[in-house]
């Protein structure tokens, strides 16, 4: 009973023994493949993060073109139609501005020209702002 009960022991401690083993070689795959996850996932996220500036440094460029583009644009067909009115118009304006000067010049040289023979007909000498209502002559 004695041998029975030492084999009994005996294999109960190797029984233990191997289910041991069995938990740490588990753990130990279970390690592992938690570090393989650990590093795929860091991996994925190296790439994750490089693609993302990628994207960001082609939009920012995107940008920048877009930006030159806009600062350089041609003028549209309206807005230099619209030009071309407006500088008509100013021509005119200009053409009837002058007009109107010449005018104003041909109209005091005649006002000129007109006093000078109403004085040269009526006197000689103007006397303007000498007389005197109440003096009596």
């Amino acid at each position: 009973m004695l041998d029975l009960r030492k084999e009994l022991n005996r294999q109960m401690k190797d029984r233990e023994q191997e289910i041991q083993d069995q938990a740490e070689l588990k753990i130990l795959e279970t390690n592992k493949t938690m570090d393989d996850l650990r590093g795929e996932t860091s991996k994925a996220i190296a790439e994750s993060e490089k693609n993302s500036e990628e994207r960001i440094n082609t939009l920012n460029r995107m940008i920048e073109e877009l930006e030159r583009r806009y600062e350089n644009r041609e003028s549209r067909f309206e807005d230099l139609e619209t030009i071309k009115a407006l500088n008509a118009d100013l021509q005119d304006h200009k053409k009837k501005i002058f007009q109107l000067q010449e005018n104003i010049k041909f109209y005091q040289l005649e006002i000129v020209n007109r006093e000078e023979n109403y004085n040269r007909l009526f006197s000689s000498s103007p006397k303007v702002g000498i007389m005197n209502p109440c003096s009596e002559e």
